[in-house]
């Protein structure tokens, strides 16, 4: 039952270290050879998603537990 929320909570957690880390190196790339700034875009929308994965799997999880109540 709460297997999905659980896995839904990992995918984010990891995709959020992943658009971190690549965050940074994207950040230190344009300020160290002045690159556009495009990149750093998507990875901040990368990052937005993944915290909206946890929040969706924080939601699915206080829907089951209200529902078992």
């Amino acid at each position: 039952m709460y297997i999905k929320p659980v896995i839904t909570a990992v995918l984010g957690i990891l995709f959020l270290i992943i658009g971190i880390l690549a965050f940074l190196k994207e950040y230190k790339n344009c300020v160290t050879n002045h690159t556009e700034k495009k990149v750093l875009l998507i990875n901040i929308l990368s990052i937005l998603t993944s915290c909206l994965l946890i929040i969706v799997s924080g939601i699915m999880i206080f829907q089951i537990y209200s529902q078992l109540n």
